[in-house]
């Protein structure tokens, strides 16, 4: 994934909102490619407009967002959803996307909200792969209230 965002944020293959769809496939314990293939795909995210090099990586196919969820789950981000859960009474929670988030480039933050309606119960977990040694905070949370903006490096 660090290789395919070196690609997509250094050599600009992508114009803003263009989108392409990629196989992937992963290894067995017998370091032979699985089946079925994984398909993903990868979208530069409204860089005109936003000013900007976002990009997303999301599981196209069922059997990438199958694949991505167990390689979550076996980094341990199963019991990090349990805590979740049982933190905020909730009986269930439901993953509804995943994906990967790269930038490389950004003028300045643009507040918003991802998710709208569901009574305070949808949200957004964000966490970094990797980040650059000695950057700046990069992310923007706002609290209910509104006048309290942390910044976090991600």
């Amino acid at each position: 994934i660090v290789d395919l965002y070196q690609k997509l944020l250094n050599d600009n293959v992508l114009e803003s909102d263009d989108f392409y769809v990629f196989n992937a496939t992963t290894t067995n314990t017998n370091n032979k490619p699985s089946q079925p293939y994984e398909e993903w795909f990868a979208q530069r995210y409204k860089s005109d407009e936003w000013n900007f090099n976002m990009h997303y990586v999301s599981a196209w196919s069922e059997s990438a967002r199958l694949s991505f969820l167990r390689g979550l789950n076996h980094a341990g981000f199963g019991q990090a959803l349990a805590t979740i859960g049982t933190e905020l009474e909730l009986n269930s929670l439901t993953c509804f996307h995943v994906s990967y988030m790269g930038v490389s480039q950004c003028e300045n933050s643009m507040m918003h909200t991802d998710v709208y309606a569901t009574d305070y119960k949808g949200f957004n977990i964000i966490f970094p792969i990797m980040v650059v040694p000695g950057s700046k905070e990069e992310l923007d949370i706002q609290a209910y209230d509104a006048n309290v903006v942390t910044s976090v490096n991600y």
